[in-house]
């Protein structure tokens, strides 16, 4: 398939679930890379060791990685086992690394909004970009009045203009 596709397309996204959980993940980059392809990593950050490893082989071009929450809220703002040490060090690997990147936030009204959103910015101070990613709401399972809003691009603006003295480039994508 992706031997059909040289020259009509010139890289592809590895996104998931997450990836960096297989372990055969740096031999399908390297297969890929072999057909002539760039590499986008989506990740969620959990997983540094993988991550390390397929920077220090070279195998990703681009990573763009989502933050969820200050790193001291992770496992309760994603209800899940996740490592705040684990995202701090994938977040330090990524600005270190020397590649292109992007860290990614959705941007979901609450009443500490602004608070977290600055103290995440703290977090990535020195960072290339960082891409504010307006909510949109949808049917849920547990209705929340909290979120059948999305913010306006005035508050979108204000935040992002905000947070620019601690990232270089903060962008918004709709």
């Amino acid at each position: 398939y992706l031997d059909l596709r040289r020259g009509k397309i010139d890289g592809l996204t590895i996104s998931g679930g997450e990836p960096t959980i297989h372990p055969d993940l740096p031999e399908l980059i390297r297969t890929i890379r072999n057909l002539g392809y760039l590499i986008k990593l989506d990740t969620n950050g959990a997983m540094p060791e993988a991550l390390r490893g397929l920077l220090k082989e070279g195998l990703v071009d681009y990573i763009a990685m989502d933050l969820k929450a200050p790193l001291e809220k992770y496992p309760q703002a994603t209800c899940s086992q996740a490592e705040p040490q684990s995202i701090g060090e994938s977040v330090g690997l990524i600005m270190a690394s020397g590649i292109d990147y992007e860290f990614r936030t959705t941007v979901v009204p609450s009443p500490v909004l602004e608070e977290d959103l600055r103290t995440m910015a703290k977090q990535i101070a020195g960072a290339r970009r960082w891409v504010l990613q307006r909510f949109v709401p949808g049917r849920i399972l547990a209705p929340n009045p909290a979120l059948d809003h999305s913010l306006t691009e005035k508050e979108m603006r204000s935040l992002k203009e905000g947070f620019e003295k601690y990232v270089s480039h903060v962008m918004i994508r709709a």
